[in-house]
């Protein structure tokens, strides 16, 4: 799984909160690429509430039509919350606020019809032919603190302190490793 830079203890604490990669995902088109569940600080949505988010990042070099595309919190009920006609271009964000607002028509402030779950809310991104593309396990959600997927490697998972909604996430910073450099060859 090319877990080269991320240290020890973050990848022990991803799996023991259940942080999980599904072995079809593919990050050549659009998947979940960080999540937010408890909101103090951080980003307001469109009503000044601090809201969890759900940010997708399309990897893939061809805007993709999420018309019909899914979210949910929901492994019973994959079609829970649906997207409206939009277009994601390649290399772009999207972020959706995990509100239960059920807002669709203003398409720079969309809100799911759901919160996601402090103790941990499993998280899928469906598409229009009802399969699972991308989700995480549930995770126990800590305060201002994202959980998510590194850019240009999106098989490694962290937990990010400084949460990035809308941009690139990071590589560094508290739980990853710097570059290993050996001093002996071999």
């Amino acid at each position: 799984m090319g877990m080269k830079r991320i240290g020890g203890w973050l990848l022990a604490l991803g799996l023991a909160q259940g942080v999980a990669l599904t072995a079809a995902e593919r990050f050549d088109s659009v998947y979940l690429s960080e999540f937010l569940t408890i909101n103090r600080a951080g980003l307001r949505d469109d009503d000044g509430d601090h809201s969890g988010w759900i940010e997708l990042h399309n990897g893939g070099t061809s805007p993709v039509n999420l018309a019909g595309w899914s979210l949910t919190d929901a492994r019973t009920n994959l079609t829970r919350w649906r997207f409206p006609g939009l277009v994601l271009l390649p290399d772009k964000y999207l972020l959706v606020f995990a509100s239960a607002k059920d807002r669709t028509k203003d398409l720079a402030h969309l809100h799911t019809n759901f919160k996601l779950a402090p103790e941990g809310s499993y998280l899928a991104l469906v598409n229009p032919q009802g399969a699972v593309v991308s989700e995480f396990a549930p995770t126990p959600a800590v305060v201002d603190v994202s959980v998510g997927r590194v850019r240009g490697e999106p098989t490694w998972l962290g937990n990010f302190h400084q949460p990035t909604p809308g941009k690139p996430n990071a590589s560094g910073g508290p739980g990853f490793a710097p570059e290993v450099a050996f001093s002996h060859p071999g």
